[in-house]
């Protein structure tokens, strides 16, 4: 008959009452995921009815026939040059946000793995703690990165969103010519 192992009480990781499972996403980022989707639906539209109008004027200016239309020639340049630096700054603090989220997780697991590899003799029990806030650790920085992710990408459309559909509005005023 084979013996059973010797299993001791304090060896089994402490079990909480109704451990409640953290969403990988946060509420912020599932609102700024919808804000994105809307922004990217409502674009393709507002670029044609934006396209529709100033298409035949890059046209006419390219012929060299018309030169009435270089105030809205200007403006499209302009805009285009202040949405794609609004859009850069937007995605460079998302950068910097994403990599202080990992200095800061580090900074936190080193400081850890210090304490645990400190103590002389650990039970068991304190090892599944430890491989448990370790984990919480991991999921935390996951969320963060999620947060930041969706928030940059909200924030990079936004200047391109606001522009393309105040133009659709402004020129949808106008006869097409």
């Amino acid at each position: 008959m084979a013996r059973r192992p010797f299993v001791d009480a304090s060896m089994e990781p402490p079990l909480k009452r109704k451990q409640r499972r953290k969403p990988h996403q946060s509420q912020a980022a599932l609102r700024h995921g919808i804000e994105t989707l809307a922004m990217t639906a409502a674009m393709p539209f507002a670029a044609m009815i934006t396209l529709n109008h100033r298409l035949p004027i890059l046209a006419r200016a390219a012929a060299g026939a018309d030169r009435s239309e270089d105030a809205e020639i200007e403006r499209m340049t302009t805009e285009k040059v202040q949405a794609a630096g609004q859009m850069a700054l937007a995605l460079g603090g998302a950068v910097t946000a994403s990599q202080q989220a990992v200095v800061r997780y580090g900074t936190e697991q080193a400081r850890a793995n210090a304490a645990f590899l400190g103590r002389s003799f650990m039970r068991p029990d304190q090892a599944f703690a430890f491989a448990n806030e370790s984990a919480e650790r991991l999921t935390k920085l996951a969320r963060n990165l999620s947060d930041i992710g969706s928030h940059s990408v909200a924030a990079a459309l936004r200047p391109a969103h606001g522009k393309v559909t105040a133009n659709a509005k402004r020129l949808a005023r106008r006869k097409p010519t």
